[in-house]
């Protein structure tokens, strides 16, 4: 079975479980999403992923539009 986008995110980052993605810095966050493709997750976890690391309940109508939403969204948390 493939890895979901949150948990890949949660290996890269070295968190042992996803709920320790909210203590990852932004930056960090930012810099391995940015290395992923968009078309590399389907939209349900794209939007997902928004939803557990932002909460912002969004619905958006690609996979791009996802990613970039949520590489901008930490990118002004790491700010």
């Amino acid at each position: 079975m493939e890895k979901g986008l949150l948990d890949h995110v949660a290996e890269q980052t070295g968190s042992v479980c996803l709920s320790d993605l909210r203590n990852v810095e932004c930056r960090c966050l930012c810099a391995c999403l940015g290395e992923l493709p968009a078309e590399a997750y389907s939209l349900w976890e794209w939007t997902d992923a928004v939803q557990y690391l932002t909460g912002a309940e969004k619905c958006f109508s690609s996979r791009s539009e996802a990613r970039d939403f949520l590489l901008r969204m930490l990118d002004a948390a790491a700010k």
